[in-house]
């Protein structure tokens, strides 16, 4: 049975991914980033927001890890990362890398230690056809004000796949895909 919910036709408006540390649930949408109390789930509370709508713009997915969260802002395409460590306060942009190489489009992350893996859905419609160009990007982020692309996986005739998901797992990193 259903616990509670939280309708905010504002601040979690075209939701698209949620994370979950402690007492608060970390949603993306649109060009915002929402912080959720969760700790009573009947009448769970908006605790605060940042709306960008140049480091977050389509915010698409959140994963959370100690004071930090990592969004992928596909139309950005960019990785932001926010301090979420004073929940009394909104999120705050600590750091953010921009690469329309091997972050166009990103839609998926993992994080695995200091390092961010990141799957981008890049579209190329250059010659009048729709190409996808899938990679997984790596972004060391043990600097959080200064992440780097470190490096990306292109994977060979790449052309006409569909990027769904990818996940790191020690050290393998995984990227499924559905070739059409």
């Amino acid at each position: 049975s259903i616990t509670g919910y939280k309708n905010d036709n504002t601040n979690l408006a075209g939701a698209t991914n949620i994370d979950i540390s402690g007492s608060y649930a970390y949603v993306t949408g649109g060009n915002r980033v929402t912080r959720v109390n969760i700790s009573t789930p009947a009448t769970m509370t908006v605790t605060n927001s940042l709306n960008d709508a140049t480091n977050l713009k389509s915010a698409q997915q959140v994963v959370v890890s100690g004071n930090y969260a990592y969004i992928a802002a596909y139309d950005a395409n960019r990785v932001t990362i926010l301090d979420i460590s004073n929940p009394a306060v909104a999120p705050s942009i600590t750091g953010t890398v921009q690469d329309k190489t091997y972050l166009n489009e990103p839609a998926n992350l993992s994080l695995a230690g200091n390092y961010l893996y990141v799957g981008t859905a890049d579209t190329d419609t250059s010659d009048g056809k729709t190409h996808m160009y899938n990679h997984l990007a790596i972004v060391d982020v043990s600097a959080p004000a200064s992440p780097v692309v470190t490096g990306s996986l292109l994977p060979s005739n790449n052309n006409g796949a569909t990027y769904w998901t990818s996940d790191v797992v020690e050290d393998n990193g995984y990227m499924l895909m559905n070739y059409t």
